[in-house]
Parts: C-alpha cells; sequence; structure tokens
C-alpha cells in the first residue's frame, strides 16, 4: 500500500520550505519502514514553484484569495478567486487523493484543508510563529492536531479546543553545514574579515536595504564583508544605488566595496547555504524560518521585526529570540552607527562565542522527523 500526502503552503518561503523539510524527513521514515509514500506539494507564488523543483517534489499550484483585514481593491479582485480555487481543491484533491494532509498554514491552505475534511482526510496543521494569524486559527478548527514552533502559540489553539504538539520549526539542515572558510572562497571574499549576512527573509525587506545603503560605505571602511538579499522587487533600485557608489567613489571607497560586498535578489538553497556559512553575524527580519535556519547554524543575529506585523508576531518571535541571546532592535530607532557599535560588540570573541552557544539551543533539529513520524503513524 502506498500512503499519500498531500502538503500544502505557499507564498513566502516561510510558509514554503517546511514543506521541504517535512517532505524529506516523510520519505526518509517512510523507507525506513519499509512502507511506499507519495507526495504532491500544493500552493502558489514563484518560491513555491522553485522550492518544488529545486527538490524534485512533483507540485501542483492553486488560487490563494486573501481575506485583507483593510480597505484594498485585492479583497474585491480575490471575491473572483473564491470559486475557482474552491474547484480546483474539489478536483485535484480527488484526482490525488491523500491519505492525510499537512498544511503549513496561511490562507493557501483554506480551500484545500476545507475539502479535505469534506473527503474525511485528517489534517496536520504547522504554527510556525509564536502568535497564529487569523488564517491559522480559523484552519485548527478543521486539523486533527496542530503542531507549533513557540509554547506560546499552543494556548492560543488551547482555547479552541485543540490539540497541539510542540515540535518547533522544521527547516532544512542541510543550508547550514557548509564550512566557513569553504564558503568564503566560493563568495571570493577575505578570510580575516568577519562577514554579514543581511536578510530580510524571502520578499526582502526595505527598511534594512535603506540601513545597508546608509551605512554601507562605513561598514566595509572598517573592514566588514557583507552579503547582502534584497528581495526581488527592491534588487533594482539597490542596484542602482550601488552603481552610484561606485561611480563617486571610485578613488576612494569603490574598490572596497568591490572586493568587500556581495548583492542578490534571492538567494536559492545553494546560494542561501554558502551565505550561511560565510557569515559571522546575520541581520534579519523575525520570521520564523530564518531565525531557526540561522540558530541551527550557531549564528549571532541582530532581530529587527517587521513593525505592524499581523498580531505583531513578529515583535514577539524577536522578544523569543532575545531569551537566547540575539539582538532585538527597533528597525525606527535603529541607526548606522547603532548598527556598527552592536556588531562591534558582537564579535567580541568571548561575547561571540557565549551568544552562538546559546542561541543554538533555539533550534530543533527534529521538528521535521517529529512530524514525519505523527503523520504516518
Amino acid at each position: 500500500m502506498t500512503y499519500r500526502i498531500l502538503l500544502v503552503g505557499g507564498g513566502t518561503g516561510g510558509h514554503v520550505y517546511p514543506l521541504v523539510a517535512v517532505a524529506k524527513a516523510l520519505q526518509a521514515r517512510a523507507e525506513q519502514k519499509g512502507q511506499k509514500v507519495k507526495l504532491l506539494m500544493m500552493g502558489d507564488g514563484p518560491i513555491f514553484r522553485r522550492a518544488a523543483k529545486e527538490n524534485n517534489i512533483p507540485c501542483t499550484t492553486i488560487m490563494a484569495p486573501k481575506l485583507r483585514r483593510y480597505t484594498s481593491a485585492g479583497n474585491i479582485l480575490d471575491v473572483f478567486k473564491i470559486p475557482v480555487a474552491l474547484v480546483q481543491s474539489l478536483l485535484k484533491l480527488l484526482w490525488f487523493m491523500p491519505d492525510a494532509v499537512f498544511a503549513k498554514g496561511g490562507y493557501t491552505c483554506a480551500f484545500p484543508t476545507l475539502v479535505a475534511r469534506l473527503y474525511f482526510i485528517p489534517v496536520f496543521l504547522h504554527e510556525s510563529d509564536s502568535v497564529p494569524g487569523l488564517a491559522n486559527r480559523m484552519l485548527s478548527k478543521r486539523s486533527k492536531l496542530v503542531f507549533t514552533s513557540f509554547a506560546s502559540a499552543d494556548r492560543y489553539f488551547s482555547e479552541l479546543g485543540r490539540p497541539t504538539m510542540l515540535v518547533g520549526n522544521p527547516f532544512r539542515a542541510e543550508l547550514c553545514c557548509i564550512d566557513h572558510t569553504q564558503a568564503l572562497q566560493a563568495l571570493k571574499l577575505d578570510a580575516t574579515k568577519k562577514t554579514i549576512l543581511i536578510i530580510g527573509g524571502s520578499l526582502g525587506a526595505q527598511q534594512l536595504n535603506d540601513l545597508v545603503l546608509n551605512g554601507l560605505v562605513q561598514m566595509v571602511q572598517k573592514g566588514y564583508q557583507i552579503v547582502h538579499q534584497t528581495g526581488e522587487r527592491n534588487y533594482a533600485d539597490v542596484k542602482k544605488a550601488i552603481e552610484q557608489y561606485m561611480t563617486e567613489g571610485k578613488d576612494s571607497y569603490a574598490p572596497l566595496i568591490a572586493a568587500q560586498y556581495r548583492v542578490y535578489p534571492f538567494l536559492d538553497q545553494g546560494q542561501l547555504a554558502t551565505a550561511y556559512g560565510a557569515a559571522d553575524v546575520a541581520v534579519t527580519r523575525a520570521s520564523a524560518g530564518v531565525l531557526t535556519e540561522l540558530s541551527y547554524a550557531g549564528k549571532p543575529m541582530i532581530v529587527v521585526p517587521l513593525p505592524g506585523s499581523a498580531n505583531d508576531h513578529q515583535l514577539i518571535n524577536a522578544s523569543e529570540m532575545g531569551r537566547f541571546g540575539a539582538v532585538v532592535m527597533n528597525g525606527a530607532n535603529i541607526s548606522v552607527q547603532v548598527l556598527l557599535s552592536q556588531l562591534d560588540r558582537m564579535l567580541e570573541p568571548a561575547t561571540y562565542t557565549d551568544i552562538s552557544t546559546r542561541i543554538k539551543a533555539f533550534a530543533k533539529p527534529d521538528a521535521a522527523d517529529k512530524i514525519a513520524l505523527t503523520i504516518l503513524g
């Protein structure tokens, strides 16, 4: 008998990459148990399609209407997506007819999980953040079990009468295993200098991009190397600003930028693994996926939570990371001088070792494995 499992999620990397981690754990566990397993990923967006292709996991796409709690023309347009998404879910689940559904949460999962319940298929939901959003609170009512990453999230589901299991956030451990020296060589960076990774999640972060551009000259003059993911929608603007710097500073700091600065619109799996390996410190938003991967790699980090995130979940995620040694900074108050001061402090040998040791305790390397074992029974 072949056990068929549908993995649903889409949009940002935080809703996609855990699907990949769980898919690989399901394949490994099924092989150990002598079971046959057939997987299908269902979701939307370019990150979803890229992740499925990179990992050779069969996938199918679905429309994902979103309920926005603010005035937007998108709300009107998304009304017309609802019947399409419902029909897609009905037909695609009928065609695949999974034995179980693993849903990463968010609005992409709304109709597939609804249809799964209509077909009496058990649904397992995962919540990455410390505070669940509206979509996951609604989806939990259709779920057999809710996996959580933060203990603080359990109480929200308990209030809804839903069973939970604290497992941590599933992540791609292979991203965190590249040797530091090897990674620096791949990026053509200097092993005698400290390297800072700036990463605003899979979509980038304008605030972090502005911080880098405002402080780039000072950072390279202090000897820091920078690996910078801008986000695809911001890449052209950042490149234009860098070109201006190179012209204005051709007789002074331009050679330093050329030697010490690496910029990407988006880091694919191989590039991200290299960036993690090369980094001494990371400056990041507070998305659960990136926090987990950086923690597993033992990278001290400066966390700048996204202001106004749903239910302030990024602020609460960041506060949780602060308990493990991360530096949490308010984006509205952060300046180049404050950033440089924190980097200097964190990179002092004794401080660095202490933070790195503490921060590793946040990641739970067996999260994907626990989920796979539970789903497979």
